[in-house]
C-alpha cells in the first residue's frame, strides 16, 4: 500500500510541474505573439479576397461564418460567386 502511496504522490508531482511549466509556456508565447502584432502590424491584416472566398460555399464544402469578434462590418460582404 505504501508504494501504491508513493507512486501517487510521485505522479501528482509530475503532473503539477508539468501544468505549472504549460501555462507558463503559453503565457510566454502569448506575449511573443501580442509583441510581434504590436511590432508588425502590416503582417496582421486580412486579405479581402481571402476572407471571401473562405466565406463562400464551394462545391461540397462548407464555409466559415463571419465573426462580429472586432466588430461588425457596416455592410454585409457578397459572397456570390460567378461559376
Amino acid at each position: 500500500m505504501t508504494n501504491f502511496i508513493k507512486c501517487t504522490l510521485a505522479a501528482l508531482v509530475v503532473v503539477t510541474a508539468a501544468a505549472n511549466t504549460g501555462c507558463s509556456v503559453i503565457d510566454r508565447l502569448e506575449a511573443n505573439a501580442l509583441a510581434d502584432r504590436a511590432a508588425h502590424p502590416e503582417k496582421y491584416q486580412e486579405i479581402d479576397s481571402v476572407k471571401i472566398a473562405q466565406m463562400t460555399n464551394n462545391g461540397n464544402g462548407i464555409a466559415f461564418p463571419e465573426f462580429c469578434t472586432f466588430g461588425c462590418p457596416e455592410t454585409q460582404a457578397d459572397l456570390t460567386r460567378n461559376w
